[in-house]
């Protein structure tokens, strides 16, 4: 299989329509669920910094658990038009759908990039993988950072590939906004351009002198548009710089305790079969994307994915700080391998005239793919089994929420005053976001009148000031108990 190279009316047709229609479709799969699953303590944070961004306090980096400002900003824009500003106001659903609508644009840019090249059947295999695997519907409905990632990850090795192998001024513009932009919404950026840059160099094996000029026009889009975003478009120019400047402490922290797990863990999470079912979208992912290299290995393109999923994963794995939603970027162009796989299978049943073999064996991954996504997307989305639910909420938040909306209707119209004495408290901020509500790492000398909400081990101190202590999971391994303070 070769490139596409016939330019007819219907094949312009195509070239718009298909892209279109896959994102209707990848959306479509990940709306369901949006409303109902429980708020993950990373959504809750986010989510706290969306409000001060709404409310005036503008943006400013915070290295630790907190990332770039262009998840914020974009959603922090339609959200002042739409109308819901205040953090009361909002229903999870108004947040995640800005990821999902990323999800979708990601498998959509990925036909789109694919037809040019390989012709329309890998395009819509790599866009097929891309909207029903498990991991990209699974974070396509979270409120996080990664479906911006990759979606940028993928713009930015479109463009540097273009640059690679034509070079031009546009792919070069293009590429260091997608840099600019990818940097400024989460730090793993960094390290994904500098490994899918080194496969793209020894692939492509392009002239020295295309890459230096290539690397001034992108390199100069890519700071102006980091400098912009971190500086808050300029308000506060002496934050321009905190990114580059927490390079340490994020390196430290990537080498650290926390979230640290061995080598294996990814294999462990996305190889194994869990209580919670069968991995297929990562078996099939690596069968067809080994397959997909195999058919295609003579192509530079083919070769640059494939040490573009080999790089990553091995640098992932080694590093100690370990996160599911981080899989997703090695993934990616094991995605795009394996959309070329299956085309590749398809075109030789059909060349053999086995139609119905390649019909049913579609069916069969459809099948596998459709039921390994509603178990670990839907049945089993916050269950500690699923690999996919990293520390997720608890479904035990419904209850505290209902409880405290039954105790503000008795509050005969005075507000609610919620006083949360713990340590790790997250992501209570977002289930008492309509309540006023104080934070204490320990017991304050004097507590109000109101509900409390502590950790375990205050109990004993509270037990003189508190009374009718229910508990709640907040999060699996972390209960906290509500009381109120007569």
């Amino acid at each position: 299989m070769g490139y596409a190279d016939s330019v007819t009316p219907a094949w312009c047709t195509t070239r718009w329509l298909a892209p279109l229609l896959v994102f209707m479709l990848a959306l479509l799969l990940r709306l369901p669920g949006l409303e109902s699953r429980p708020v993950h303590p990373d959504e809750a944070g986010n989510a706290h910094q969306l409000a001060g961004l709404l409310t005036g306090k503008g943006y400013r980096y915070l290295p630790h658990d907190h990332h770039g400002p262009t998840l914020y900003h974009l959603t922090a824009a339609v959200l002042r038009v739409t109308g819901p500003i205040h953090a009361a106001d909002w229903n999870i659903w108004m947040l995640r759908i800005f990821p999902a609508l990323a999800g979708a644009a990601l498998a959509a840019a990925a036909c789109a990039w694919f037809l040019p090249l390989f012709g329309l059947a890998p395009a819509l295999g790599a866009a097929f993988f891309l909207s029903l695997s498990a991991p990209f519907v699974y974070y396509s409905g979270t409120f996080i950072h990664e479906s911006f990632v990759i979606l940028l990850l993928l713009g930015w090795f479109a463009a540097a590939w273009r640059c690679a192998t034509h070079g031009g001024v546009r792919p070069a513009l293009f590429g260091g906004l997608c840099a600019g932009l990818l940097l400024a919404t989460k730090e793993t950026g960094a390290p994904l351009m500098g490994l899918l840059g080194l496969a793209i160099l020894v692939t492509a094996r392009t002239p020295w002198r295309r890459v230096v000029v290539v690397i001034g026009q992108a390199g100069a889009v890519c700071l102006a548009v980091v400098l912009f975003f971190y500086s808050d478009f300029g308000r506060h120019p002496e934050r321009a710089f905190d990114l580059f400047r927490a390079i340490g402490q994020q390196v430290s922290r990537s080498h650290g305790t926390e979230h640290a797990y061995p080598w294996f863990t990814y294999a462990e999470w996305f190889l194994a079969p869990s209580p919670v079912g069968w991995p297929w979208s990562t078996w099939l992912l690596l069968g067809f994307g080994g397959f997909g290299f195999w058919i295609h290995r003579r192509l530079p393109l083919a070769r640059a994915l494939a040490l573009g999923f080999a790089l990553p994963a091995l640098f992932f794995s080694i590093l100690p700080y370990k996160t599911p939603w981080l899989v997703l970027a090695p993934l990616l162009p094991l995605v795009l391998l394996a959309g070329l796989g299956a085309a590749a299978l398809v075109a030789r049943l059909g060349e053999r005239r086995t139609l119905p073999l390649a019909v049913a064996a579609a069916l069969v991954v459809t099948s596998l793919l459709a039921t390994e996504t509603f178990k670990r997307c839907q049945l089993h989305a916050v269950d500690p089994a699923n690999p996919l639910a990293y520390s997720p909420g608890s479904a035990d938040l419904a209850r505290l929420e209902t409880d405290l909306a039954a105790r503000a209707a008795t509050a005969q119209g005075r507000p609610l005053l919620v006083q949360v004495v713990a340590r790790d408290y997250w992501p209570l901020p977002w289930i008492l976001r309509r309540y006023t509500a104080g934070y204490w790492p320990e017991p304050p000398t004097k507590l109000q009148p109101g509900l409390i909400i502590a950790e375990p081990a205050y109990l004993g101190a509270l037990a003189e000031q508190a009374v009718d202590f229910t508990p709640y999971e907040v999060r699996p391994g972390l209960t906290l108990f509500l009381a109120r303070i007569p």
